[in-house]
């Protein structure tokens, strides 16, 4: 199983299924087992009948893709490394059929040896486990926006100095030199007020309505135990500071699997797939018993819309300034570092204060996440990667 056994899962020495598809697929997996007794008479010779034959398990066939999946987790190695988090998922999908390509998790365990076994290793976090999302959010936001028309890539919103006061409390960015912002700079340098002040113009209804379409804040369609739905306020009861933060992912949650399902509905030019993970299911002799397709969730928002954010997005791994707009100070997009030499990627990178059961916000510990779309011209992967604490270098 290598590292993803998280998702593949593991059975115990009496092949008793403990965890991930082993478990949630046991009936199919398990085939059947006989206690058979054999007579005899007294010189020994068979007296009863033939021996029963067992049927044997059926195969399940995955959606992963083997090299997808190395490089995963080879790239959550070198993270664990590089920023000594608590822990980081990775998810890979198929922007146009809602596969899912390529499942990781850290911290992980080695499945041969249960001694030490830790449980958290069990879990397939990418999955379940939830976290507030932070500046992530805001393509989104920018994508409900401009379908419902009240924005489009050149509006410009006032960023108020740095400082925005609302009923209920007051917003801020630190790293900005202009007074106003382009939408596509909000979402380019990524600025709080720009997309607070975007998500107060559509209203509560309309902006968490958008979200759900996206994916949050419900099932997200894969059967698995124990998979979260993330949470989203209630419109009804929303005030106007928790829309505004909710524009820049606070205050919410979802998984990883979530916001990989969720950029993949951009480059999948509007239309939300539902995340699917088994293949096919073949009887030991290879002859295929179910064979599962692409499953159409909803269309979310217009091809045109979906196309103006991804043009957005692509400038986030941009060092250059937007055509005809001089910015003063460093032009480059908040995901630079995630540049692929020879190719333009679609990006948005987030980090949110990790909300700490039972403390409340902490003032130290973070969740950095980026979600890509690669190639930006004609997406077919959607990549979220979340790093649950970074404690060294520049992720932190």
């Amino acid at each position: 199983h290598g590292h993803c056994w998280a998702l593949l899962g593991l059975v115990g020495r009496t092949g008793a299924p403990l965890a991930g598809v082993e478990r949630h697929e046991n009936r199919t997996l398990a085939g059947e087992t006989y206690k058979y007794i054999q007579w005899r008479d007294r010189r020994g010779r068979r007296i009863t009948p033939d021996e029963h034959q067992a049927r044997p398990g059926n195969d399940i066939l995955l959606t992963l893709d083997r090299r997808i999946q190395r490089a995963a987790e080879e790239a959550l190695d070198q993270a664990m490394v590089d920023v000594a988090p608590i822990a980081a998922q990775a998810v890979v999908m198929d922007v146009q059929t809602g596969e899912i390509l390529a499942v990781a998790n850290r911290p992980t365990h080695n499945p041969n040896d249960l001694t030490q076994l830790n449980e958290t290793a069990f879990m397939n976090q990418a999955f379940t486990n939830r976290f507030e999302p932070g500046s992530v959010f805001k393509p989104f936001i920018a994508a409900a926006a401009m379908e419902e028309g009240t924005v489009s890539p050149q509006t410009e919103f006032f960023i108020e100095e740095h400082r925005f006061v609302v009923p209920g409390g007051r917003l801020k960015d630190d790293h900005f030199k202009s007074s106003s912002m382009m939408v596509s700079e909000i979402i380019k340098y990524s600025s709080n007020i720009g997309a607070a002040k975007m998500a107060i113009q559509l209203g509560a209804e309309r902006t968490v309505k958008y979200l759900h379409g996206f994916g949050f804040g419900r099932h997200p369609g894969l059967d698995w135990p124990g998979i979260a739905s993330g949470a989203l306020r209630n419109p009804a009861k929303t005030k106007t500071i928790e829309l505004a933060t909710t524009a820049y992912g606070h205050g919410v949650n979802a998984t990883a699997l979530q916001l990989a399902s969720a950029v993949a509905t951009i480059g999948n030019k509007g239309v939300r797939m539902t995340p699917w993970l088994v293949r096919e299911v073949r009887d030991s002799n290879g002859t295929p018993l179910e064979v599962f397709k692409p499953k159409v969730d909803r269309r979310v928002v217009s091809e045109e819309t979906a196309a103006k954010t991804l043009t957005m997005m692509t400038e986030v791994t941009s060092f250059e300034c937007l055509p005809g707009r001089t910015v003063r100070g460093n032009c480059r997009g908040t995901g630079t570092r995630a540049r692929v030499p020879g190719h333009l990627v679609a990006g948005k990178t987030g980090t949110a204060d990790k909300y700490i059961e039972k403390r409340g916000y902490s003032d130290t510990e973070r969740i950095s996440s980026f979600m890509g779309l690669a190639p930006a011209k004609d997406p077919k992967l959607a990549i979220v990667v979340v790093i649950d604490g970074p404690t060294l270098g520049p992720s932190k």
